[in-house]
This record gives C-alpha cells, structure tokens and sequence, in this order.
C-alpha cells in the first residue's frame, strides 16, 4: 500500500489525467465537496432525488474526492445526452451501457460464474447492482446502479482509472 501522502498525488494525478477536477468546498471540513470524515478515513457521498448515496471509504481526502468528480462527470454526461433526447434521466439499457462503453473505449468485462454475466458485479437484495472491485485485499463499492450494464460500466470506468492512476504514479516516481 502507497503512503498517505503518495495516494494523495496519485489520486491528484488520474484525476488531471482524466481531465477531471476535484471539487473544493469552503465550508467541508476535508476541503472537497462531497467529502466526509468517516473514523479514520473519508467517505464520498452524493445527493440524488434528494437522498444521500453513499459512493465509497477511502484512505484519502482526494481519493474520495476522485471518486466524487468521476460521478458527477458520469451524472452530467447523462443529463446532458437525456436533454439532447428530450427524456428524462433514465438508466441506461443494456445498448446504451455498451455503446457508452464502445464510446470510451472501454470494455465490460464479462465472468462466467457471476450471476449478471460481469466481472466486479452483483445483484443486491433490493434487486439492483453493485459494482465492486478488490483493492489491496479489501471489497470496495464503487456505486449502486439499476442495470447490470451501467454498473459494469462504472467496474470498467475504474479499471481504466486505476490504470492511468499506476502509469501517472510510476512517471512521478521512476
């Protein structure tokens, strides 16, 4: 595991690499918007329909912010395409998740023991699904979706971040 400090530059790093920026709050406690104490770590939350998500626990303030900048990135592109069709802000069908993955130039990465057919996954008890992925031994929830195609493609979305997070590290520190 990275030192507080290098996770801190890293998540910094994908973020500028991603073209994202993480957003600042002048009254948060951590400095980002979307961004808590949670014991000894932070927690990244969104509002949505007036509810509180829960995005994820991370080490690090910036990580959590990281987090929080890709959704909202994924929340505006949606809003945006929804406005530019005249619908509301719907989930994404199984064609949209894979056309937005093809996009991106991303791939949903399937698993043929999985009960929805992707890797990282799972249906919920509530009947929708979670992507999840294993970092340092640890499950981490990347977020709740209503299809199993959008949360593959927030799995794939990270897959791809943590990769340009690892390259821009390895440049950082040769």
């Amino acid at each position: 595991m990275l030192p507080y400090k290098d996770r801190a530059a890293v998540a910094r790093a994908a973020a500028a690499a991603e073209g994202l920026e993480l957003v600042p709050s002048a009254t948060g406690e951590t400095g980002f918007r979307g961004v808590y104490k949670h014991f000894r770590k932070y927690a990244s939350h969104i509002r949505e329909k007036g509810q509180k998500r829960h995005l994820g626990i991370f080490e690090t303030p910036e990580e959590a912010a990281l987090c929080y900048a890709r959704h909202i990135r994924a929340d505006r592109a949606a809003r945006e395409a929804a406005a530019v069709m005249g619908a509301t802000s719907q989930p994404l069908t199984a064609d949209e998740a894979r056309a937005a993955a093809a996009a991106e130039g991303l791939e949903l990465v399937p698993s043929a023991t999985g009960e929805t057919g992707f890797r990282g996954v799972n249906k919920n008890i509530y009947g929708q699904f979670d992507a999840k992925i294993k970092e340092n031994g640890k499950n981490r929830h990347l977020g709740t979706f209503a299809t199993p195609e959008e949360a593959a493609l927030c799995y794939a979305r990270h897959i791809r971040a943590d990769r340009a997070a690892r390259e821009a590290a390895t440049v950082s520190n040769p």
